[in-house]
């Protein structure tokens, strides 16, 4: 026995010494791998080449106006701005960081992480649009809002290894691996065009406690996102904790509808039951359109399709937005489907499909999508969906791949099962995908599909359940949090435009701010010119070089995309000439 001990203990003190030779072996390698990057990154620019020559481009930060929606792939004004330096005998690369729904704060996120593996030549800044919805991010930083505890251990043990070079080279590896390859030597994979601050519903289990214990302005970005993706089980969650939180009254006041919406909203996505209609409110404001929109609803699900249908369009002639006019003509298009016309049906959500595909953000296209092919596949007999698609092939592989809007994406699932009825094999094929992809369904067409494999098509006809769609109206058209004030807007912009001025004075390069082509945000562009001046900033003044009566030309659609708020290509083209003029001058191109 007494062998058998020392063994043991012999055995453990083996073991414990064998971890910390190993534990002291990573650090030290650790430490030299550190030691080695720092070195380099210190040394190589000086030794090997001037750094400012491994970039020597023009990068394009900002929003959707720098991404390009609204003109075709190519046609963005970084693209055009790239064209007209290669006519003038230019060779100077342009590069586009632009990312649809971004911040200016997170613009110049984008430009330091660009900055960090080459200095530019010149930087034209067009952000600040999607500031003027509010961040409870920031209003928490300017009043008293539960504060966040401090960091523990943990915390400052991960925020110290972030700064590691070794770490970031790991991390960059990890990246590359995973598709995330960098355009030239900036950039990246694009992020979503609605995602707000880089988060993702995936780590939504390990990240999203975190920040609930940070308090309600950590909430607010899970909430938002949630939201935009229709993830109506993690709105709940996000919206109940934010409900709950100390000081919520003073922040609810910043939501841009009645609170009553919001939880409307969330009832109804979740489908448990039909909520009942809110209390009208006077006006054709928003809150005044969504409560409207709220007794259609309750008229479509109990099957009051001509009053449901007579609401909605008295919702639209209201509605100036073709965003929102195409969002209501979706719900129009619904009640062919659910009345058994799935040929009007077909032909009226393709129609609302194309239009939302023009839109951004393109609120409802999901649910246009699977009611569109759900219908094709009703009304033309079997092979008809293929045809359909093959048509909008890259539209549906977005939809279909995409984490956004899961209930959606059923309907697309059961329109190919629709379409397979007679095809035993493709049918198992679609049968083994359903159950890998949504395990228990939550829509009444593909539940009822599944539960029956050998429906004929005269049955599917006379069976098939269908249902009102779900789509959300205030995430998608960004209705969760109010405008800010002018005022709110200065304050909020300043330190972007400081943080801009700063990386300029520091690695030397042009800074370039412009203001948008879009003539019907005055105070917003005399903003952005008014802090390109306070920070010593070149400033592209687009209307006084282009007056409104020009840029209003055909009812705005000579220079914009349908939107009428995004420029289209030809408008594009007016700040690409506008941009190219002014690094001209500062002689940035021949």
């Amino acid at each position: 026995m007494d062998a058998r001990r020392k063994l043991g203990t012999r055995g453990r003190g083996s073991w414990r010494r064998s971890a910390l030779r190993w534990t002291g072996r990573l650090l030290l390698a650790f430490s030299a791998c550190e030691l080695t990057l720092r070195l380099a990154g210190a040394l190589l620019p000086r030794l090997v080449l001037d750094p400012r020559a491994a970039g020597d481009a023009i990068l394009c930060i900002g929003d959707s106006n720098t991404f390009g929606i609204g003109a075709a792939p190519g046609r963005s004004y970084p693209d055009q701005l790239h064209e007209l330096l290669v006519a003038s005998g230019s060779q100077r690369a342009v590069v586009n960081l632009g990312v649809s729904g971004l911040r200016a704060g997170a613009a110049l996120d984008r430009l330091e992480a660009a900055i960090d593996r080459a200095v530019p030549r010149a930087v034209v800044f067009l952000a600040g649009l999607n500031d003027r919805t509010r961040s409870l991010r920031a209003a928490a930083a300017a009043g008293p809002v539960a504060a966040a505890p401090r960091p523990g251990r943990g915390e400052r043990l991960a925020a110290a290894l972030r700064r590691s070079a070794a770490v970031r080279m790991a991390q960059t590896g990890w990246r590359v691996l995973n598709g995330d390859v960098a355009r030239a030597e900036f950039g990246g994979r694009e992020r979503d065009p609605l995602d707000p601050d880089g988060l993702d519903l995936k780590q939504f289990e390990s990240g999203y406690p975190r920040a609930r214990a940070r308090g309600i302005a950590e909430i607010e970005p899970w909430l938002v996102k949630s939201w935009q993706f229709e993830r109506p089980d993690l709105m709940r969650r996000a919206w109940r904790d934010f409900s709950a939180q100390p000081g919520v009254e003073q922040h609810m006041a910043q939501l841009r509808l009645p609170r009553a919406a919001y939880a409307w909203e969330i009832e109804r996505l979740c489908g448990d039951a039909p909520p009942p209609p809110l209390a009208p409110i006077a006006g054709d404001g928003h809150g005044a359109m969504f409560t409207r929109f709220t007794v259609a609803c309750a008229d479509l699900e109990r099957g009051a399709f001509d009053s449901a249908r007579a609401r909605l369009a008295e919702i639209e002639s209201v509605a100036i937005n073709p965003r929102w006019r195409a969002y209501l003509r979706l719900h129009s298009g619904w009640i062919g489907l659910l009345e058994g016309d799935t040929a009007a049906a077909a032909r009226d959500l393709t129609r609302v499909l194309d239009d939302l595909a023009a839109l951004n953000p393109r609120a409802g296209l999901s649910w246009a999508m699977g009611g569109a092919a759900v219908a094709t596949a009703l009304s033309g007999g079997g092979g008809a969906l293929e045809s359909w698609r093959a048509s909008r092939r890259s539209l549906w592989n977005d939809v279909e791949q995409s984490e956004r809007v899961p209930l959606a994406r059923e309907w697309l699932l059961a329109a190919e099962l629709i379409d397979a009825a007679g095809d035993a094999r493709r049918d198992a094929a679609l049968r083994r995908r359903a159950s890998q992809r949504f395990g228990s369904p939550r829509t009444a067409p593909l539940k009822w599909l599944l539960a029956h494999p050998d429906a004929t098509r005269s049955t599917l006809l006379a069976e098939l359940p269908l249902e009102a769609p779900r789509a959300s109206w205030i995430g998608p058209m960004r209705l969760l949090l109010a405008q800010a004030p002018d005022e709110e807007l200065d304050r909020l912009l300043a330190p972007s435009f400081g943080r801009l001025a700063a990386l300029a004075r520091r690695h030397g390069f042009e800074a370039v701010v412009v203001n948008y082509l879009d003539y019907q945000e005055p105070a917003l562009n005399e903003l952005l010119g008014a802090l390109a001046r306070r920070f010593d900033l070149t400033h592209v003044d687009l209307h006084a070089i282009h007056d409104r009566a020009e840029l209003a030309r055909d009812d705005k659609s000579r220079y914009f995309s349908p939107d009428r708020g995004h420029p289209n290509e030809h408008g594009y083209a007016l700040i690409a000439r506008a941009v190219f003029e002014k690094l001209r001058e500062l002689r940035v191109v021949p």
